[in-house]
């Protein structure tokens, strides 16, 4: 939706609902002059016959880093204790040493993931921490409010940069990562697999634009979507 097309619209609802939404994106810090209205639109699938039975989508899990950047913090402590004199920091450093290796080996024996089930229409989250699997039910399509590939910008000593992540926005305005983050040059690609994951689920679509952050305001009745772009 255009600019044009979004002042036209915000034109035509209650009052009301224009002040409140407006006064929570001037509470994000997004000037509304820098916000465009979207609206998810429903993708229409003409490959039913190629589509497999069940959709494995990996993404990033804290759960999966978090343990292995902690061993390695623990690692590095163990050397540093095994510098006093002391004998209980050399058995203090030692224990750190092992807990940290741990940590770091979890890597290998934690696998979470989402799994669309094409035929119900189904999102699971099937989790293994170790030697123990559970799936359980994450979303029914009727739960998604759309998929799309949402934006953020990255800030260095030096530089900056967009990283991009399909995205699915449940009914509740929630929005979950739905696949590992990437650099500009994957845009088009993680916007071809958004496409197809909504085509799948029969859901909306939200067209992602580069450079733009997705905010989401949850009514009463329905969900607000706004690209907006940094000022």
């Amino acid at each position: 939706m255009s600019e044009k097309d979004f002042k036209d619209t915000a034109a035509n609802i209650d009052d009301n609902d224009e002040t409140s939404s407006f006064n929570e994106l001037d509470d994000a810090g997004v000037k509304k002059e820098n916000a465009v209205r979207v609206e998810p639109v429903k993708i229409e699938s003409h490959e039913s016959q190629n589509i497999p039975p069940h959709i494995k989508i990996d993404c990033d899990i804290a759960e999966e880093s978090v343990y292995p950047g902690c061993g390695c913090a623990l690692i590095v402590c163990g050397f540093l204790l095994f510098n006093f004199e002391w004998a209980p920091m050399f058995y203090l450093g030692l224990i750190a040493l092992i807990i940290g290796a741990a940590g770091i080996l979890s890597k290998f024996f934690i696998d979470n993931y989402y799994v669309i089930d094409t035929a119900e229409r189904k999102v699971y989250y099937r989790r293994k921490v170790f030697f123990k699997t559970s799936v359980e039910a994450f979303r029914d399509a009727g739960d998604v409010y759309a998929i799309t590939v949402t934006g953020c910008l990255r800030r260095g000593k030096t530089s900056h940069w967009w990283e991009y992540c399909v995205t699915l926005i449940d009914l509740n305005g929630e929005k979950h990562d739905f696949g590992f983050s990437a650099r500009e040059e994957k845009f088009e690609s993680l916007a071809k697999t958004a496409r197809g994951i909504a085509a799948v689920l029969k859901c909306g679509f939200i067209e992602p634009e580069k450079e733009r952050e997705l905010f989401l305001i949850k009514n009463k009745d329905n969900i607000e979507a706004y690209h907006t772009k940094q000022s």
